[in-house]
């Protein structure tokens, strides 16, 4: 049986920790002995949604997000223990602190086969500038030692090579997925909805999910609300460090009427089902899980041009892209979809026709099974030819 490790910093709700569920949920089934380790939830983080209960999870107290020497040092040592003692055949890591820590344990206990997912384009908006340099030098170091690094987009494997991370043949694209077969609009789709927020039944609604933090660019979308009529309605689903910015920001705008917080959602689906158009204005993202939600909900999107998200939106197929931080631009795709109904609804199909086949969960665990026995069918025959070599000297 072969034995993997996935670490991950967090499992709080978000694409990343998704991807990872799913992944481990589906080795489990292929007979895998698969560990989860991870850290706790940051304060005002919310718990994945899906149950953890039948995964063998191994929390790290002090495996957190933000830097902590002390903190990083005690999750080192853990990590490195647990990944000793277990001799695991794989290890996994997912996102930057994980990624780092668990390379560096797992190369000290010998592990054979190290692959990491960076699970986005971290070099823009997510770290200060001199933290972003002391990322790209640290990754340059840990590509020398990891068998594999999955981006999810051309784009992200693109920055990281331009930064001098890796070698080309180490980088796989493999799409994030989702379980395409749980997303039917129609099973969503609820009256009640618009009754329960106080909506007008000729109000034009537009939907944003995502955390609320500032490469999120969410103020921008808010911004946006300035250019648009009454008619226009903005929900705000998700939860973060900016929501009192956002809030104060609303009310400065004179927009009460107009933006609405949800908070965090334990479930998307009604929401996309019920909403017209899908926004997402971030300044990065690595492919916008959240996209492709919208899209199995037969939902237009218009998204920035950013990291990976033109390869989920087809600009003026599926969806519209525009400029990062341009409320503006924002508002004029939104009034296009108000003033033409029936191109919002073929755009919403299209946009399922485009992501239900191309961003299955399903593929997307099959690719990653796929790669874990290739890189382990060529350690085994590295290993053979060592061996036969070391007995013809004798």
């Amino acid at each position: 049986m072969i034995k993997v490790a996935h670490i991950i910093t967090r499992m709080c709700q978000g694409g990343a920790q998704e991807n990872t569920y799913l992944t481990v949920k589906y080795l489990m089934k292929k007979n895998f002995h698969v560990d989860l380790i991870t850290g706790r939830l940051s304060k005002g983080e919310k718990e994945i949604r899906f149950p953890l209960d039948d995964i063998n999870v191994i929390h790290i107290d002090e495996l957190v997000r933000e830097i902590n020497p002390l903190k990083d040092l005690i999750a080192f040592l853990k990590i490195y223990r647990i990944l000793k003692n277990g001799k695991y055949d794989i290890v996994h890591t997912h996102t930057s602190k994980a990624g780092v820590l668990g390379r560096i344990a797992a190369k000290f206990a010998k592990v054979p086969v190290i692959i990491h997912t960076p699970h986005g384009h971290v070099f823009y908006g997510y770290f200060p500038k001199f933290l972003t340099k002391i990322i790209i030098f640290v990754e340059r170091i840990l590509a020398k030692f990891t068998d594999a690094i999955i981006t999810l987009s051309e784009k992200s494997k693109q920055e990281h090579l331009q930064n001098g991370i890796g070698k080309e043949s180490q980088y796989v694209k493999i799409i994030s997925g989702i379980e395409v077969e749980k997303y039917v609009k129609e099973n969503f789709e609820n009256i009640n909805f618009r009754r329960r927020l106080n909506i007008g039944e000729n109000k034009f609604i537009i939907g944003c999910a995502s955390r609320l933090v500032s490469v999120k660019g969410i103020n921008y979308l808010i911004e946006s609300m300035r250019f648009l009529d009454d008619k226009f309605v903005l929900l705000i689903a998700g939860e973060g460090e900016e929501r009192d910015f956002l809030e104060k920001l609303v009310k400065e705008y004179g927009l009460e009427k107009k933006v609405y917080f949800l908070g965090m959602l334990d479930d998307l689906r009604e929401f996309l089902a019920n909403i017209d158009v899908f926004v997402l204005p971030s300044l990065n993202e690595g492919m916008g899980r959240v996209l492709v939600e919208a899209g199995l909900m037969e939902k237009p999107c218009v998204a920035t041009r950013v990291g990976g998200i033109p390869e989920v939106v087809i600009d003026g197929k599926t969806g519209f892209l525009v400029s990062p931080g341009s409320g503006q631009e924002i508002a004029e795709r939104l009034k296009y979809f108000e003033k033409n109904p029936h191109m919002m609804k073929v755009m919403g199909r299209n946009a399922k026709i485009y992501v239900k086949d191309r961003f299955s969960a399903k593929i997307m665990c099959e690719k990653i099974e796929s790669l874990y026995r290739d890189i382990l069918k060529r350690k085994e025959r590295w290993k053979l030819k060592i061996f036969s070599g070391k007995n013809k000297e004798f």
